[in-house]
């Protein structure tokens, strides 16, 4: 009796529908994630609305005012969110400049030359905010005509140094990977939003 069950439960894990029982337990734990996700939102919505002078430090973090200490040891968050913001907008003119300039058939890129963003995981958020404010898909557009590697290693692949071209294809990856990431997730965030607000 115990060898037949045990079959049975191999036999099932193998099959198709062990297969979609597996499924059914992993969308279970991810509907449950994405209803405390809206939870969250909805909690954060309702404060703010009641006190829109607060300030947070993250879209995933607790709102802390002013006078408090963030986990960065920054101090005044509004300061620290500027300087940021003034980070970002130096990446963005010196991308330009390097997508403008014309690069000789016979000129050498190393890794060193390319403005790389100051954090793989914000392109999106700040091409947003610069280039498309309230079109997320937009600068998902506009991101992946930067930093998608294959258009990225097309335009500028034959110039990066040898030495070099293993670092920037790598760096380059990881870029695309966390846009991907961090676009999957606002999909999945207006997603949710949809189906609950409606």
């Amino acid at each position: 009796m115990v060898r037949n069950t045990l079959r049975r439960n191999q036999r099932d894990n193998s099959s198709v529908r062990g297969f979609f029982s597996r499924w059914d337990a992993e969308l279970g734990g991810m509907q449950k994630d994405l209803e405390e996700e809206a939870k969250r939102i909805r909690r954060t919505q309702r404060r703010l609305k009641a006190d829109p002078e607060e300030t947070t430090t993250s879209p995933d973090s607790a709102s802390t005012s002013e006078g408090s200490t963030s986990p960065v040891g920054i101090t005044d968050t509004k300061a620290g969110a500027k300087e940021y913001l003034l980070e970002w907008q130096k990446h963005d003119q010196a991308y330009r400049k390097f997508q403008e300039q014309k690069i000789a058939d016979d000129a050498v890129l190393c890794y060193a030359d390319i403005p790389w963003p100051p954090c793989a995981a914000d392109v999106l958020e700040f091409l947003e905010s610069m280039w498309a404010p309230g079109h997320p898909r937009q600068a998902y557009r506009i991101a992946c005509r930067r930093w998608h590697p294959d258009k990225f290693l097309q335009f500028y692949g034959p110039k990066v140094k040898l030495e070099d071209r293993e670092r920037v294809e790598a760096n380059v990856n990881s870029i695309f990977q966390a846009i991907s990431n961090t676009w999957q997730r606002m999909e999945e965030r207006r997603k949710l939003q949809e189906s609950v607000y409606g």
